[in-house]
């Protein structure tokens, strides 16, 4: 579950989905009776974890990145339903309400401008759209997720400057059998999910079927609508099938298909005092908040031997994902007349070829790669901003106009009718991107102490973009008329008013299809050293990279170029094992050096005059440290630490006026919802009579809400100038006693009912400002079980 919401007036469809689950699952638990240990076999030794997401198979000692890993049996442990749960649990990566940032660097942008991401997602290597991942992306039947730090430009291309995470589904196989759970918990949680799969043809071809069913009330309720306000509905169903032909044994193919079906509530709450968010969590709008999302997903992937030294893998995905709101409630208030609309078709097809090798001294990859994207879009409505977001406040004028203080309060207060102005919007855009890449990486073993690894990527990336949009004023009515007013007012007035309606008039327009390129060579280089055979150390210097692109100035009705903007990452890590690979400890402490920024610029009052130019610069340095101890042969502990210190070198943003320029330099600060520290501990216990035990902590400090807090018309000594995200620390528990062929459990999210405010008040422009409260204790009742 997620801090996200769904009502629970589920449809007598939903109710038949559930039904059927739960009944597949009660059946497979009376047909099948295959041993199901009380003790699980320990987690996976860390030197024999295997990782892929860099494209080849090495061990989790053997990776100079920075990783995290959560094999199958760590999710479970710890009872994580979704990948936002998981993203709690890692130091130095930190989920958020809008989706998660890596080393404080959010997945989409910090500095507010660019059309590429900055980390991805991939399942079974197919690249998640970033609606569908915030839609929630189920854990279920997942074998293993693998989140990388620090820039993989080098293996991934587009789309990774801050890392990357690589999500695995669990594999068909000939032996019969599969696994359940059921579980029920407070604020009507419902979940039921099953998987199932075995040998269809001897030896030759085996399946493998997920399902999954949630459903949640929320913790939040409306009560202008008389409902649940952040309700969850998913649906998740895979189907995997994997084929090794008798007459081609050193071939395997391996196809996948997953449906998801996502349908939720909005999570925010009204911005209320004195802590009553807390105790009410309400909203108030009249009408719905709801965002639907569907996705289709097929992957196909083959591997051939060559020989015992070569492998080819070809890589073939598909995503079809489509995101939809009808009728929103954009202004969050009870009133009529803000709803907006948007669809969003995102359709994405992938394919890769790698060649693998591994001789005695020289093991690596070689790769191809090709990235189609089409994502046609129709979006619109009603808008409430405040005046103030677009110039019309006291500290404005008196610096545009040279008014005094009265002055300028008096004209702001003429206007008071019309704050918020409503505008009206309908637009259509298409975006179409191509990527084609060749790449490489690999480690040469020069003696038995010292290893020199490197990688390489060429990369060209194309964009088509085109877009019409129509704007309108809604209340035009209720702006202050001149002619009331006594001169010189009355030419003031007027002349604002002229500037309000030509900025709105000049962004009406339709760009047709324009489109640019941008090729570019991405290098890494690097050299490890082993101490011993359990101790080794490594130095990475290696560039990141994300995409230059295609904007339209809306005020000039022309069409400009970005160019890309680049990171130098400097990593030191340090990998260890001892007392006989019980305990380990690793580490990487990293310096990152970010250049070209794309950033928003307005040209002149007009703030639809705006646009993306490369001009901002930051750094971001720090560490991840992690602990892995397994006590006993019943009890294993780990604890992570993470420091991402991020901070804006150069960032300034100019808004031209007539007597004076407006400047906001925003050097200095750091990116936001980015908290410096973070840290996650726990232990996990699973006794020889069946006894279970799981507790877990997470904590992450305060951050800033926002990377300029100026745009909402607001100075430094404003009670509301830099709001902060508060600091959260988190413990989450499950006890259970495990039989032979199942276990249930106790399961409690936030025990000592933490309460924080995982997004600052927000809503600049908006009649009713909102707020992300962190869920509350939450306490279910599960029950797992094989066959």
């Amino acid at each position: 579950m997620t801090n996200q919401g769904c009502s629970y007036n589920l449809s007598k469809s939903s109710h038949f989905k559930l039904k059927t689950l739960s009944t597949s699952i009660l059946l497979a638990l009376l047909g099948f009776n295959h041993q199901y240990a009380t003790a699980e076999e320990a987690e996976a030794d860390l030197e024999k974890i295997v990782v892929t997401g860099q494209k080849y198979m090495r061990t989790l000692q053997e990776v100079p990145a920075s990783v995290s890993v959560f094999n199958a049996e760590k999710i479970e442990n710890l009872d994580v339903d979704d990948f936002s749960e998981i993203l709690f649990e890692t130091a130095n990566v930190q989920s958020t309400p809008n989706g998660f940032n890596i080393r404080g660097i959010d997945n989409q942008n910090v500095s507010g401008a660019g059309n590429s991401n900055l980390a991805s997602v991939y399942i079974d290597e197919a690249p998640i759209p970033h609606r569908l991942m915030v839609a929630g992306i189920s854990t279920w039947d997942i074998s293993q997720v693998e989140i990388y730090r620090g820039p993989q430009s080098t293996i991934q291309g587009r789309n990774s400057l801050a890392g990357a995470v690589a999500m695995t589904s669990q594999a068909p196989a000939h032996e019969w059998g599969g696994k359940y759970r059921l579980e029920l918990g407070q604020n009507g949680q419902q979940e039921g999910a099953i998987a199932i799969g075995g040998g269809l043809v001897e030896d030759q071809l085996a399946f493998r079927f997920s399902g999954e069913k949630e459903s949640f009330d929320g913790f939040n309720f409306n009560p202008t609508r008389n409902e649940n306000a952040d309700f969850i509905d998913n649906e998740l169903y895979r189907l995997k099938f994997l084929y090794t032909p008798s007459a081609l044994p050193d071939l395997s193919l391996q196809l996948s298909f997953t449906r998801t079906e996502n349908t939720l509530g909005d999570d925010a709450v009204n911005a209320l005092e004195n802590g009553q968010s807390f105790e009410t969590r309400v909203i108030t709008n009249n009408d719905p908040q709801q965002t639907t999302t569907t996705g289709d997903i097929v992957s196909l992937l083959a591997n051939y031997d060559i020989n015992d030294i070569w492998r080819m893998s070809a890589v073939s995905t598909h995503t079809d994902v489509n995101i939809l709101w009808l009728d929103y409630d954009d202004d969050n208030s009870p009133i009529d007349g803000g709803t907006r609309y948007f669809d969003e078709d995102n359709k994405t097809f992938t394919q890769e070829l790698r060649f693998s090798f591994e001789y005695e001294k020289l093991n690596g990859v070689i790769g191809a790669y090709y990235f189609k994207q089409d994502v046609p879009s129709s979006f619109g409505g009603n808008t409430r901003f405040r005046l103030s977001s677009v110039g019309v406040s006291a500290p404005f004028f008196q610096s545009q106009f040279g008014l005094d203080a009265d002055t300028a309060n008096f004209v702001v207060a003429q206007y008071a009718q019309f704050d918020p102005a409503i505008l009206r919007q309908d637009a259509t855009t298409q975006q179409d991107i191509t990527t084609q890449a060749i790449f490489t990486d690999f480690t040469y073993s020069i003696n038995d102490k010292w290893d020199v690894f490197a990688g390489v990527r060429w990369d060209k990336e194309t964009q088509e973009n085109e877009s019409a949009q129509v704007f309108s004023i809604v209340n035009i009515a209720s702006i202050p008329d001149p002619s009331l007013y006594p001169a010189p007012l009355n030419t003031l007035i007027a002349g604002i008013n002229q500037q309000l309606v030509a900025n709105v008039e000049n962004a009406n327009q339709s760009i047709p299809l324009v489109d640019t390129s941008f090729t570019e060579v991405i290098p890494k280089v690097g050299l490890s050293y082993h101490w011993s055979n359990d101790v080794s150390t490594s130095f990475t210097l290696q560039e990141g990279y994300r995409s230059g692109g295609v904007g339209v100035n809306n005020a000039r009705a022309n069409v400009y170029q970005f160019t890309p903007e680049f990171t130098t990452n400097y990593e030191f890590s340090f990998r260890s094992s001892w007392l006989n690979d019980e305990l380990f400890v690793n580490a990487n402490v990293f310096y990152l050096d970010w250049k070209d920024q794309q950033v928003n610029v307005q040209l002149s009052e007009n703030s639809f005059d705006s646009e993306v130019i490369n001009a901002g610069a930051s750094t971001v340095k720090g560490f991840e440290l992690e602990i892995n101890y397994d006590v006993t042969t019943n009890l294993s502990s780990y604890v992570s630490v993470g420091l991402a210190k991020s901070e804006f070198t150069d960032f300034t943003i100019v808004i031209p006026g007539e007597q004076s320029d407006t400047v906001f330099d925003l050097a200095g600060r750091s990116f936001a919802d980015a908290p410096e520290w973070t840290a996650t501990s726990g232990f996990v216990y699973k006794g020889d009579s069946g006894l279970f035990a799981n507790v877990s902590m997470n904590y992450a400090d305060s951050s800033p809400a926002e990377t300029n807090p100026f745009r909402r018309g607001l100075r430094e000594g404003d009670e509301q100038f830099d709001l902060q995200n508060d600091s959260r620390t988190l413990f989450n528990a499950q006890l259970g006693y495990e039989w032979a062929t199942f276990g249930v459990y106790l399961v409690g999210k936030n025990i000592f009912d933490k309460q924080y405010e995982a997004l600052a008040p927000f809503g600049a422009g908006q009649r009713v400002s909102r707020v992300n409260l962190g869920e509350p204790r939450q306490l279910s009742i599960s029950l797992r079980g094989k066959f």
